[in-house]
C-alpha cells in the first residue's frame, strides 16, 4: 500500500510538471491578465556566444520569471494570502489605509512631505527648478497670447489631502516644499491663471453627502464635472466668451461602473476583492449641459495625465468643445473626441498648439514635481526658434557630447562604435536643450516675453484662417480633388498664393459635392492598397472569412481608412449627398 502511495505521488508530481511545462510553452489555459504595467521580456536566442558569456542564461531566467505556466493565478493566490492574513500588499507603490481605503504610495508621501525627494534631492534644487518653470510658463503664456491663445494650469484633486483621516500614520517632514502648494501660490502672485481642485474639494467635502474621491481608486469619478465646470468659468473670464454651463440635479447611486472606481485595488491582483461598505459607495450628481447658438465651443489642448480620461468617460465633451486634444504626459497624442492616438513625435506639435483656443497644463499634485513633462520648454522652442537655428545648436551640442564620450572611451582603451555613439549623443543633446532652453538660446533668456518667432507660424496661421472660412475651405477641397493632390498640398499652394500676391483658389469658381470628394478619397486609398502586397494579402484573407468578393473587401477597407483619416483630421462631410 505504501509503495502504491509513492507511485501515485510520483505520477501526480510528473503530471504537475508536464502541465506547467505545457502551459509555459503553449498556454492552453487562458487567464485574466494581471493589472499594472508589464514590461515584456523577449525570449532570448540561443547561440554559442550568448551561452558562453552567460547572457542567454541571465536573459532566459528573466523570461521564465515573466512567462512560467499558471503565473497569473499563482501570483493572485499569493497576493490574496498576504492581503487576507497579514494586511500586506505585494506591490511597492500601493499602501493600504484605514477602514479599507487604498492609496498610491506617492500620494501618501506627498501628504507627509516626503515626495519631493523622489524628484529633487534638496529644497534649493527644487526651488530653482520650480522658479525656472514658472518663469518659462509666464513667457509661454505671453507668446501664446500674441495669437489669442490662453495658457493656464489646472491641478486635479489629490485624494490624500482631501481624506487624510484614512491615511496610514507616518512622520511629517516639514523641511520640504510641496510642489502643488508652491506653484499655486507663486502663479497666483504672478497673475498666472490656475485652478487647484484639491483645495476646492477640501472645502466641498463637509457640504456633500457623498465621496468626492473613490475609496479604492486614485482618480476622480463623476466629480470631474465640478472640475470641468470650474475650468470653463475661468476660461470665460480670461477671454470674455460665453461657454457651456452645467445645470445640476439630484444625487443618486451610481448607475454605471468605471474602472477608475477601483483602479488601485485592481493593481493588487487579488482573487477576491473586498466589498465596498455602503457609506463609501459611489454616488453621482446628475447634470445637463446648457448651450445654444450664443455659446462658443473652444478648441482645447490639454497637456496632462490620466485624470483627463475620466472627463471623457463621464462628460459628453463634444457638447462643450469644438475639438479636444490630449497630450498624455507629453508623450502620446490623443486627438479629437475619438482619442485617436499617435506618438507625439509623429504629429505637428506647433500646428496643434496654434490651432487651439486654450492650452491647459493638466496634472495632479504629485505630477507637478516633474513640472510640465517638458511641454513648456519644448513649446517655447517651437514657437520662438526656427528649425535651422535649432538644428545648428543641436548639432553643436551633439558634437560636444560626442567628443566627451570619445575622449573617455579612449582613456580606458575601449572600442569606439561611432555610429551608435553619434545617435546616443544626439539624443542626449536634445534632452539637454529641452531641459534648459534658456542656456542654449539667447532669444529665450531673461524675464521678458521672447520676441523672436518661428517662420512656420505665418503659414500655420494662414492655414487656420482658411480652415475657419467654410467657402474658402470648400474651394481648397474642390481644387485638391480636381487636381489629384492632397488637401495639405492644396493648402500649401494657397498659402504661397497669399504670400506672393498670386490669384487665390478662394476666388475660383469650382465646386464639387461631398460625395464626389469622398469617392475621390476612396479611389486614392484603393490605389495605396493595391500598391501594398502585404495589405492585399491581409484583405484577401479577410474577404474569405467574411464571405465577400476580393474587390468588395478592398472597397470596404478603403472606406474604413478614409473614415478613420477624416476623423483624425476632424473633416466632416456628408457622403450621402
Amino acid at each position: 500500500m505504501k509503495e502504491l502511495f509513492y507511485k501515485i505521488l510520483f505520477t501526480l508530481t510528473i503530471l504537475v510538471f508536464i502541465v506547467i511545462m505545457a502551459q509555459t510553452v503553449w498556454h492552453p489555459f487562458k487567464f485574466k491578465a494581471l493589472g499594472g504595467i508589464i514590461e515584456k521580456v523577449e525570449k532570448p536566442e540561443l547561440s554559442f556566444d550568448t551561452y558562453k558569456d552567460g547572457r542567454f542564461q541571465s536573459q532566459y531566467d528573466k523570461y521564465l520569471m515573466e512567462n512560467f505556466g499558471f503565473r497569473e493565478p499563482l501570483l493572485r493566490f499569493y497576493n490574496q494570502y498576504l492581503w487576507s492574513f497579514y494586511d500586506k500588499e505585494n506591490v511597492a507603490h500601493i499602501i493600504p489605509g484605514k477602514d479599507g481605503w487604498i492609496f498610491y504610495k506617492h500620494h501618501v508621501d506627498d501628504y507627509y512631505g516626503q515626495e519631493m525627494y523622489r524628484w529633487q534631492s534638496t529644497t534649493e534644487i527644487a526651488l530653482e527648478r520650480y522658479e525656472r518653470e514658472i518663469r518659462l510658463m509666464k513667457k509661454l503664456r505671453g507668446v501664446l497670447r500674441d495669437y489669442d491663445i490662453e495658457f493656464l494650469m489646472f491641478v486635479a484633486p489629490d485624494k490624500a489631502f482631501i481624506y487624510p483621516e484614512f491615511l496610514p500614520e507616518q512622520e511629517f517632514d516639514t523641511t520640504t516644499i510641496n510642489a502643488r502648494k508652491y506653484y499655486v501660490k507663486r502663479l497666483t502672485e504672478e497673475g498666472f491663471p490656475n485652478i487647484d481642485m484639491t483645495e476646492m474639494f477640501i472645502k466641498m467635502k463637509d457640504t456633500t453627502d457623498y465621496l468626492l474621491m473613490p475609496s479604492k481608486g486614485a482618480h476622480w469619478n463623476n466629480t470631474c464635472v465640478y472640475g470641468v465646470d470650474t475650468l470653463l468659468r475661468l476660461m470665460e473670464t480670461l477671454t470674455e466668451t460665453k461657454l457651456a454651463r452645467f445645470k445640476y440635479g439630484e444625487t443618486v447611486p451610481s448607475y454605471r461602473y468605471m474602472k477608475s472606481e477601483t483602479d488601485i485595488e485592481g493593481y493588487l491582483n487579488l482573487i477576491f476583492r473586498d466589498p465596498i461598505p455602503e457609506k463609501y459607495q459611489t454616488k453621482e450628481r446628475l447634470f445637463e449641459i446648457i448651450t445654444d447658438s450664443t455659446f462658443n465651443k473652444p478648441n482645447v489642448l490639454f497637456v496632462g495625465n490620466s485624470y483627463l480620461f475620466q472627463v471623457y468617460d463621464y462628460i459628453p465633451v463634444e457638447q462643450i468643445f469644438s475639438d479636444m486634444n490630449h497630450w498624455y504626459y507629453n508623450k502620446t497624442s490623443y486627438a479629437g473626441f475619438k482619442r485617436l492616438h499617435k506618438d507625439i513625435n509623429e504629429i505637428d506639435r506647433l500646428q496643434t498648439i496654434l490651432l487651439s483656443d486654450y492650452v491647459v497644463w493638466f496634472a495632479d499634485g504629485c505630477q507637478i514635481y516633474k513640472t510640465s513633462y517638458g511641454f513648456v520648454e519644448d513649446a517655447l522652442i517651437r514657437l520662438c526658434i526656427d528649425e535651422e537655428r535649432y538644428k545648428s545648436v543641436k548639432d553643436k551640442v551633439t558634437k560636444e557630447i560626442f567628443n566627451e564620450k570619445v575622449a573617455y572611451l579612449k582613456s580606458i582603451n575601449h572600442e569606439i562604435d561611432s555610429a551608435n555613439l553619434i545617435k546616443k549623443s544626439e539624443s542626449q543633446a536634445i534632452d539637454r536643450i529641452n531641459v534648459d532652453p534658456e542656456k542654449y538660446f539667447d532669444e529665450l533668456k531673461g524675464d521678458s516675453i521672447p520676441v523672436s518667432r518661428n517662420k512656420k507660424i505665418e503659414d500655420i496661421l494662414l492655414g487656420k484662417q482658411i480652415m475657419h472660412d467654410a467657402d474658402w475651405y470648400n474651394n481648397i477641397r474642390s481644387y485638391s480633388v480636381i487636381n489629384f493632390i492632397t488637401m495639405e498640398e492644396a493648402l500649401k499652394i494657397e498659402i504661397d498664393n497669399i504670400k506672393n500676391n498670386n490669384p487665390l483658389i478662394k476666388d475660383m469658381e469650382i465646386t464639387i459635392t461631398d460625395k464626389e470628394h469622398y469617392d475621390y478619397l476612396v479611389d486614392k486609398v484603393i490605389e495605396e492598397i493595391k500598391a501594398n502586397p502585404k495589405l492585399m494579402e491581409e484583405i484577401q484573407q479577410k474577404a474569405i472569412k467574411k464571405n465577400k468578393t476580393f474587390e468588395q473587401a478592398i472597397i470596404d477597407d478603403a472606406k474604413w481608412i478614409v473614415s478613420y483619416r477624416m476623423e483624425k483630421s476632424n473633416i466632416k462631410i456628408n457622403i450621402n449627398e
